[in-house]
């Protein structure tokens, strides 16, 4: 009888299950093939059994894997490489990986391999047979992909934003050192990435996914925009190559790795100092420039585009980050309280767009008041209108960028701001306007200047005038910041902006 999945190649059996259509995708390959290593029938069907359970197993994973990837808003352009040994281990690798794409890559592999490490088999002593490249792997020394994805699953109980910084400063320098032995590693080519990220433009991770080409192609550039600040330098970079150096130092000495490797004599050797061009509020004529503006009106004239002037409108009333913003589910997050208050929810737990990954920073769930001027302006009539499409969206004309609702809408509002001459425009204390975060300045300056305390409707903890800190721990928040007390600061607030009259 015909034992599925045996198949020979010449005098050899081997291995061999096709791979399910939807899963070509990923794995780029419309079968799995692998060697028995035997001719003999009785040999070769216990052991094409064990590999089909496994490989079975590891679609399951997968898709499991892919809904999970789809919730969380994680997409990626490049490929996965599984590798099986007989015994059913299964290690992953990514394939086609273009420039620009490492520390995207080295952390899409690493959750794969945890996911496919939860059920690697046993062993059992009577299924052994000669594994050379077992035999390798035990005295040869690990590569700098190898320790990186090994420090990178150490990282998983800390913050989603430091393991993205780990992810995008160590691809950095697996991409100039190239996967060699740790014993290869070069205290000259640590030196060098620091020089170049000196050179390197605030947004060279897009120039990178826009033009394909490398961090060193980048820093030998002519920029016009601002370069990496000393404190990205040092709180970032310098940061995570510290904390990996010191792990490795401390794990892999005794298999080659360069106890001498330092950051000691790195500085930043750029031309930008510290705490320039940090954003800054609005004033009120920039927020008319911007408001009241023909480029304003021209938007508010084209139903298809009302997106555009609702993004600036809501982040002016709420001061909340555009990313918060942008990841807001219509039919969940924005709705009325017990008492009839409309009200934004900032939140990570509720349902996310397809593929948003909800983030945010402080993890604490924020409960934002909707301003009077919004309602006014016909903001409700906008959110049915969206909800009865079905979105899951608040802008469904932007798609999100790797998981990240925010990326497009403030890529544009940054265009906008330049095409009406106030993008870079600084004030006597040097800060500029550079993006949508400026709505966070703007709105608590003007709140203050208006004697309005909007702290609370922001991450900062609430300050209360006249009460000292030890008094405001016992304080109760529900109480001191309710939603009814919020509200009714907040439409206390007005910029005296003429917004112009949206189409319908």
């Amino acid at each position: 009888m015909a034992l599925p999945y045996l198949t020979r190649r010449g005098d050899t059996f081997a291995f061999r299950i096709a791979v399910p259509d939807d899963l070509r995708p990923l794995l780029h390959v419309r079968e799995i093939v692998r060697s028995l290593k035997t001719q003999t029938r009785q040999v070769a069907a216990p052991r094409a059994l064990a590999l089909a359970s496994q490989v079975l197993q590891l679609f399951s994973e997968l898709r499991d894997m892919a809904k999970r990837d789809d919730k969380d808003g994680i997409q990626i352009d490049f490929g996965f490489k599984i590798n099986m040994n007989q015994f059913g281990f299964k290690t992953a690798e990514a394939t086609d990986v273009k420039p620009g794409e490492a520390a995207e890559a080295v952390e899409a592999v690493l959750r794969l391999q945890q996911r496919l490490d939860q059920d690697q088999p046993q062993v059992p002593v009577a299924a052994a047979w000669p594994t050379p490249s077992l035999a390798v792997m035990s005295v040869t020394t690990p590569s700098l992909n190898e320790a990186i994805r090994d420090f990178l699953k150490g990282q998983h109980g800390a913050s989603e934003s430091w393991r993205g910084k780990l992810a995008i400063t160590l691809g950095m320098y697996l991409e100039l050192a190239g996967d060699v032995p740790l014993q290869d590693l070069k205290q000259a080519t640590i030196s060098e990435m620091f020089e170049l990220i000196c050179r390197l433009p605030n947004q060279w991770k897009s120039i990178q996914k826009r033009d394909g080409v490398s961090v060193r192609e980048i820093a030998e550039q002519e920029h016009r925009g601002p370069l990496v600040a000393p404190a990205t330098f040092t709180n970032q970079h310098k940061a995570c190559m510290t904390a990996f150096i010191n792990w490795a130092r401390a794990k892999y000495t005794d298999q080659g790795f360069p106890p001498g490797l330092s950051l000691d004599k790195v500085e930043y050797r750029g031309t930008r100092k510290r705490g320039e061009n940090k954003q800054r509020a609005f004033t009120l004529d920039e927020l008319k420039r911007l408001f009241e503006g023909p480029e304003m009106a021209a938007i508010a004239a084209d139903s298809t585009q009302h997106h555009k002037f609702w993004l600036p409108a809501i982040c002016v009333f709420t001061g909340a980050r555009i990313g918060e913003v942008c990841q807001l589910n219509p039919q969940t997050d924005i709705r009325q309280d017990g008492e009839g208050i409309w009200h934004f929810i900032l939140s990570e737990d509720t349902e996310a767009a397809d593929g948003v990954r909800k983030a945010i920073k402080t993890k604490t769930t924020r409960l934002v008041p909707m301003h009077a001027k919004l309602i006014e302006l016909g903001f409700l009539g906008y959110l049915e209108r969206v909800k009865a499409t079905g979105s899951k969206s608040i802008f469904p004309a932007w798609k999100p960028v790797r998981g990240r609702a925010g990326r497009q809408p403030g890529d544009w509002f940054g265009d906008f701001l330049r095409d009406i001459g106030l993008h870079g425009v600084e004030n006597n204390l040097g800060k500029a306007l550079l993006g949508a975060h400026a709505f966070r300045h703007t709105m608590l300056s003007h709140g203050q200047a208006q004697g309005l305390n909007l702290t609370a409707l922001t991450h900062a903890t609430p300050k209360i005038d006249g009460v000292s800190p030890v008094a405001q721990g016992y304080m109760d928040p529900t109480i001191v910041s309710s939603l009814s007390r919020l509200k009714n600061d907040l439409d206390k607030l007005d910029y005296g902006i003429e917004f112009p009259v949206l189409a319908r």
